[in-house]
């Protein structure tokens, strides 16, 4: 019955983007080569934690991000 809304996800827990890469090279033994700082911010560009959302109804996190991104590493994307 969810129709024309807008709603988010989340566990409620914020994570900063320079820490789950961190995490996730740490988990997978994959290092991303990134260039932070690299290029200017477009204007575009939203660099702000989005938390003010509408839940979606009977969402709930089934596994925590260290499971997740170990799934990820493992190709297991599909539970």
């Amino acid at each position: 019955k969810v129709k024309d809304e807008v709603y988010g996800v989340g566990t409620g827990n914020t994570i900063k983007l320079k820490d789950l890469i961190k995490l996730f090279e740490q988990l997978t033994g994959k290092i991303l080569n990134i260039q932070w700082g690299g290029r200017d911010y477009r204007k575009r560009e939203v660099m702000k934690v989005w938390n003010d959302f509408k839940s979606l109804p009977n969402w709930e996190s089934r596994i925590n991000l260290d499971e997740g991104l170990l799934r990820y590493k493992d190709g297991d994307t599909n539970n």
